[in-house]
């Protein structure tokens, strides 16, 4: 996996995971505060020129870092962190929730 360089991002109940692609716009992964304690996280976008480079997994690598560290929960609203969810189901079970 490449060393990305995340920040995180909150304005009230959304948050923002940013990695910066030289040339391009940044990465992003997006959350929302559904109820407290638990997280929506409902977008992940990559631009073309730097998919396949491991920076959507390094993203939801660093939210599912801060939801345990913070105690949250995730619901994984996109497709993306949806499929991560699920081919890494013993590494994500702590904090993943439907609802």
């Amino acid at each position: 996996m490449p060393d990305v360089e995340i920040t995180h991002e909150m304005s009230g109940k959304r948050g923002r995971y940013v990695a910066p692609v030289e040339g391009a716009d940044p990465a992003e992964l997006t959350t929302f505060e559904l109820r407290p304690g638990v997280l929506v996280a409902d977008h992940t976008f990559v631009p073309v020129e730097a998919r396949g480079k491991g920076i959507a997994q390094a993203l939801v690598e660093r939210l599912f870092a801060d939801a345990r560290k913070g105690g949250l929960r995730i619901v994984p609203g996109c497709s993306y962190v949806r499929s991560y969810a699920a081919r890494h189901r013993d590494a994500t079970a702590d904090v993943i929730v439907d609802r």
